[in-house]
């Protein structure tokens, strides 16, 4: 097969129309052909299909794993990719929600709101339990910072599935520190 130019991969993208269903499978491909390219139209590209509502919701899903692998070449790409994560966690889909909690796990979570976002996610009751779920694992891969205790100390005394993990993770934090003092 030819190597095919960004502008024509977005070209085939736009052309592709979902199944009865809503699926397209063909635009799931399609976005990870474009993230294999890099560069600043591909970024521009994947964040207008993340946050566009009228895309079928997996490929916003592959838009936001793309993002969540992106390697940034500047500040701005790490801000905008940052930006538009912060703006998804708050999405009506909780699929979308849901990935966008995920995108920002390893390396967004200090960006602006994001980190408040994923404690008020975290202690939401009505917030889907996979949500829920990767909330507290962002927030346990940002380390022991004050708000992450305190949020984790109301959720260990919930009565809620989650109350064990975020026990277990106040835990380690409190051994990890003991045997950074020894």
């Amino acid at each position: 097969m030819a190597h095919l130019s960004v502008e024509q991969l977005i070209g085939i993208y736009r052309q592709l129309r979902p199944d009865p269903e809503g699926e397209s499978f063909a635009k799931l491909e399609t976005i990870d052909q474009l993230a294999a390219l890099a560069g600043p139209k591909v970024l521009d590209f994947i964040i207008a299909t993340a946050r566009n509502s009228q895309e079928p919701w997996l490929a916003r899903v592959q838009a936001l794993k793309a993002l969540r692998l992106w390697k940034c070449d500047s500040e701005d790409e790490y801000r905008r990719i940052a930006e538009t994560a912060a703006g998804l966690m708050d999405d009506p889909d909780r699929n979308i929600r849901n990935y966008a909690v995920a995108a920002v796990r390893w390396q967004y979570h200090d960006h602006g709101s994001i980190f408040a976002k994923l404690l008020k996610i975290v202690l939401d009751h009505n917030e889907s339990p996979n949500t829920r779920y990767s909330a507290l694992s962002a927030i346990f891969e940002a380390g022991p910072r004050q708000d992450s205790r305190r949020a984790l100390k109301k959720l260990s005394g919930q009565r809620h599935e989650l109350a064990a993990e975020a026990t277990r993770i106040l835990d380690d934090w409190e051994k990890s520190e003991d045997d950074d003092e020894e």
